[in-house]
């Protein structure tokens, strides 16, 4: 597996226990201290460590758009199917301008580029 690879599989996996925990927060009607929503927060939580390991093969400008992203369309389809929230043309014409951003810096190989250097290296 290459590095961009190892990178984008933390990245999504992350992405997937952050719209977890959001979804079992949500679920809990807000955070309260209870079961659920300290789940969530665990959750929230591995997807954030696991977010900052694909930064050791990721550029930050990449993995924090694509977080964004494809976080905010999970958790926009999870609130309509899951919680019967309001979708209407606007919010529906934004995800699609969202995946196709998603697409296009995929697409980009000024993206693909591993980080070669540290802060502290400087």
């Amino acid at each position: 597996m290459t590095d961009y690879n190892l990178g984008l599989t933390y990245l999504l996996i992350g992405i997937c226990f952050g719209a977890l925990g959001a979804i079992l927060v949500r679920a809990n009607g807000g955070m309260h201290l209870d079961t659920l929503s300290i789940a969530g927060v665990i959750s929230m939580n591995i997807g954030i460590i696991l977010w900052g390991f694909s930064l050791r093969h990721l550029d930050l400008t990449y993995a924090a758009f694509i977080w964004y992203a494809v976080d905010a369309v999970i958790l926009v389809f999870a609130g309509v199917f899951l919680f019967k929230e309001d979708m209407n043309l606007l919010k529906f014409l934004s995800i699609c301008v969202v995946v196709a951003g998603i697409i296009g810096l995929n697409y980009s190989s000024e993206t693909k580029k591993t980080p070669d250097t540290k802060l502290s290296d400087s």
